[in-house]
């Protein structure tokens, strides 16, 4: 089934009978090299739009804003969701070389999600088959890159704590009360590693990025374990 956010936060979706409470959205990886460098990524992955910014704000300092959103969507058995998310982030850059570079931002994110998952309600009556939740995401993603005037690729990863504040509704998978579980068991760190490759004109390039997503809390929790969007990078 399909998750939601409805404030600002992580995307999330849903399978058609299984609750998905948390997908990685695209990671924004800038790879600004120079003051006054402004980058803007639109892509889509996973039915979720993501628009992400960046600018060098010094010469070694870069700021972000990423958005994220999942329209809203149910199947015919009634289960879906809808998100919303939005990130800010600040950090470190430093051309290593020609064409290497590192850089190291810190994020924070907010949000809400609701899952609707209609089709557990026949065996679990009395319940209304929803999970909402206000969700907060902090985290640090380093990445290195080699950069070329027609060409990118770059590896990053994102280490976050996920957390689950004031759920509520009545969702039961697998004989398991959800808003009680993750009442019970609020807070989570994942680690989710990506590639990311661009290609094309100096100012304009085609973007495609493949990242995993990995519970180190709760290797079984509910969640997509992988991610890949395509979209396109502006460079101004």
């Amino acid at each position: 089934m399909r998750p939601s956010i409805i404030c600002i936060l992580v995307a999330f979706t849903v399978c058609s009978c299984t609750p998905t409470f948390y997908i990685p959205n695209t990671q924004n990886v800038p790879l600004l090299s120079a003051k006054s460098q402004t980058n803007i990524v639109a892509s889509l992955g996973n039915e979720m739009f993501d628009l992400n910014l960046a600018h060098a704000a010094g010469e070694n300092f870069g700021v972000m804003l990423n958005t994220t959103l999942a329209p809203n969507r149910i199947d015919e058995n009634g289960n879906g969701g809808k998100g919303a998310f939005v990130e800010l982030g600040g950090g470190y850059f430093k051309p290593i070389s020609d064409n290497f570079l590192f850089e190291v931002y810190g994020l924070a994110g907010f949000g809400a999600l609701k899952n609707v998952n209609r089709s557990s309600i026949s065996g679990n009556p009395g319940t209304s088959g929803v999970f909402e939740s206000n969700i907060a995401r902090l985290g640090v993603q380093p990445a290195i890159a080699f950069t070329s005037k027609y060409f990118t690729a770059a590896v990053s990863g994102r280490l976050a704590s996920l957390n689950y504040m004031n759920p509520k509704g009545s969702l039961v998978h697998n004989g398991v009360e959800q808003v009680k579980h993750i009442s019970d068991k609020s807070s989570y760190m994942i680690f989710e590693p990506a590639l990311t490759l661009r290609a094309g004109l100096h100012k304009v390039k085609v973007q495609l990025q493949v990242q995993g997503s990995f519970n180190l809390t709760d290797k079984d929790f509910p969640q997509e374990n992988s991610m890949s969007s395509l979209g396109l990078v502006f460079s101004l």
